[in-house]
C-alpha cells in the first residue's frame, strides 16, 4: 500500500489510480460505512478475475455476518 498512498484518486493518466484500482477502493469505501443495504450495478465491471473473486468473496463473508 505504501507506493499507493501518494496516488490521486482520479485518472490514471494523471498519477492517479488505475480503473480497477478506483473501483476496489470505492468497494472498500462502502463496506467500511457498514451499509444497512448495498446496491450492486456491474460491480465487477472494470476488474480483473483474480479482484472479482476476491469481491464476491468478500461480499460473501458480509452477508453471511
Amino acid at each position: 500500500m505504501k507506493p499507493l498512498r501518494q496516488l490521486l484518486v482520479g485518472f490514471s493518466s494523471v498519477n492517479g489510480l488505475s480503473l480497477e484500482q478506483r473501483k476496489r477502493l470505492i468497494f472498500a469505501i462502502e463496506l467500511v460505512a457498514n451499509p444497512f443495504i448495498i446496491f450492486m450495478d456491474e460491480l465487477t465491471f472494470g476488474i480483473n478475475a483474480r479482484a472479482t473473486t476476491i469481491v464476491l468473496r468478500t461480499i460473501r463473508n458480509t452477508i453471511d455476518t
